[in-house]
């Protein structure tokens, strides 16, 4: 549950003149909790409670929303592939993995690279 001052910013994110897709996103995470979601739960639960009719399920809209500058402060990445809102209490930023180059000719297949919807 938010906090009373948690949710004054949320209404303010939602306030603030963003685009359809990056309003979905934050609606998105209200859902996800302060565990997050991975881009494609994001796109799963646009689509699902029809935030944007009409979203594609194979869209690769969701980065291009989740970056909207408008949103730099309001959702960070809270480990593993997953995204929360900092509206809820104890969610902090933490560091992306770093992607490893592979060796050429190496092969990347089981390389846990990034997750369907994440492109």
């Amino acid at each position: 549950e938010l906090g009373a001052t948690n949710r004054a910013q949320l209404d303010c994110w939602f306030n603030m003149g963003l685009p359809p897709n990056s309003k979905a996103v934050l609606k998105a995470l209200c859902y996800a909790g302060p565990g997050g979601h991975t881009m494609r739960q994001i796109l799963d639960t646009i689509v699902d409670k029809g935030f944007v009719p009409g979203w594609d399920t194979k869209s690769t809209g969701v980065r291009p929303a989740l970056n909207h500058k408008k949103l730099v402060g309001a959702v960070v990445h809270v480990g593993g592939n997953k995204y929360a809102l900092v509206a809820f209490p104890d969610v902090r930023e933490q560091p992306k993995p770093k992607k490893v180059k592979a060796e050429p000719g190496a092969s990347t297949a089981g390389s846990g690279g990034e997750e369907p919807g994440d492109a």
